[in-house]
C-alpha cells in the first residue's frame, strides 16, 4: 500500500562518510515470484502491469530499490529480495528518477521535480521525508555515491555544453566540475577506486563510452549505435553498457583499459540500464522482453 506524502524537503546535508556493509553470500533462490526466464540464469525480478526501470540492490543485497510508474508519476519502490515484497518509498505524484544506495545503505539519492525542476534528495532506506541536497536552476540528475559515501556524482545542464558532469561533497555542500566542455557528458557513474569514473559523450560525434581515470580521458567504445548507461563491475575490471547497434538495446561489455567488446543478452525486446549486484556475481536490468518494461537479473560472465 502507498505510504502518505513525504513532508517538505528540506536543505539538510547528507550523511558523511560510512562503511559499507558486507554483502550476504549469494542472492536467495529464485521464488516463484521470480519466473526463470531461461538462458544464462535469467530471473525476473518484477512481473507488474507497470513499468519499472533503474534497479539498484542495497550494499547488504537484501533489497533492491527500483522506479515504477504503477501511480501518479514515477515513485520508488523497494522490494525483499527474499520474500519478493515490494513496498512504496516515495509517493509525491512527481517523478523520482534513478535511485541508488549510499555504501552504507542507510539513505537512497535519486533526482526528483517534486519542487518544479530536477533537483537531488536523499531519503532513509526505511522512508521519510526527503532531504534536498541542491537547489538551483536547471535539472541536476542521475546521481550516485562515492565508494567512501563523501561525495555523490551527477550531471547536469548547468554545463557549458548543455549537460556536464559534477561532484557534491556531501559534508560541506561545495560543488565542483569533473567535465565540462562543448560536448554532452552525460551517464556519470564512479569506478571501485574512487578516483576514476565512466560516462557517455558524444564529442566524437556519436554517443560513445568513456573512461576518466588519472586525469586522462580514454574512449572506450566506438561503434556507431548509441552507447549509454554504463557500470563498472566491483572488481574494477570491466565496463557494461546498453547499446542499440544491432537495431535494439543489448549489453555489452568492455575491459576498463579497453578492448574487445562482449555482448551480452541477445533476446527480442530492448535490455537497458544495467546495474551490478555489490558482490558482482549478478546484473540486473531493465528489460522490454515481456511486452512491457520489468527487471531483470543474470549472472554476470564475459566467456
Amino acid at each position: 500500500p502507498a505510504t502518505s506524502a513525504p513532508a517538505e524537503p528540506t536543505t539538510t546535508p547528507a550523511p558523511t562518510k560510512t562503511v559499507a556493509p558486507t554483502p550476504t553470500d549469494a542472492l536467495p533462490t529464485p521464488t516463484e515470484s521470480r519466473l526463470d526466464l531461461s538462458g544464462a540464469g535469467i530471473v525476473s525480478m518484477t512481473d507488474d502491469a507497470a513499468d519499472e526501470y533503474a534497479p539498484n540492490l542495497s550494499p547488504d543485497q537484501r533489497e533492491m530499490v527500483y522506479m515504477s510508474n504503477a501511480g501518479e508519476g514515477w515513485q520508488l519502490m523497494v522490494q525483499d529480495i527474499t520474500t519478493g515484497v515490494t513496498r512504496v518509498l516515495t509517493d509525491n505524484g512527481a517523478n523520482n528518477f534513478i535511485p541508488s544506495y549510499s555504501p552504507d545503505g542507510t539513505r537512497i539519492v535519486f533526482a526528483s521535480n517534486v519542487g518544479g525542476n530536477f533537483d537531488l534528495y536523499t531519503i532513509d532506506r526505511d522512508g521519510g521525508p526527503l532531504l534536498q541536497l541542491l537547489d538551483r536552476p536547471g535539472d541536476d540528475v542521475y546521481p550516485g555515491y562515492s565508494p567512501d559515501g563523501g561525495r555523490i556524482l551527477f550531471m547536469s545542464t548547468s554545463g557549458a555544453g548543455g549537460y556536464g558532469i559534477f561532484m557534491l561533497d556531501v559534508v560541506d555542500g561545495t560543488i565542483s566540475t569533473v567535465i565540462d566542455g562543448s560536448a554532452q557528458e552525460t551517464f556519470p557513474v564512479w569506478a571501485p577506486d574512487g578516483r576514476s569514473i565512466v560516462y557517455q559523450s558524444d564529442e566524437s560525434g556519436n554517443h560513445d563510452i568513456y573512461a576518466l581515470v588519472g586525469g586522462e580521458t580514454r574512449q572506450l567504445t566506438f561503434d556507431s549505435g548509441r552507447d549509454a548507461a554504463p557500470v563498472v563491475s566491483p572488481d574494477g575490471q570491466w565496463v557494461v553498457f546498453e547499446s542499440s547497434r544491432n537495431g535494439q538495446y543489448d549489453l555489452y561489455a568492455v575491459p576498463i583499459g579497453g578492448g574487445i567488446e562482449r555482448r551480452l543478452t541477445d533476446y527480442e525486446g530492448d535490455d537497458q540500464v544495467p546495474r551490478f549486484s555489490p558482490d558482482g556475481k549478478w546484473l540486473l536490468y531493465q528489460s522490454h522482453r515481456n511486452g512491457n518494461l520489468n527487471l531483470v537479473r543474470q549472472p554476470f560472465t564475459t566467456n
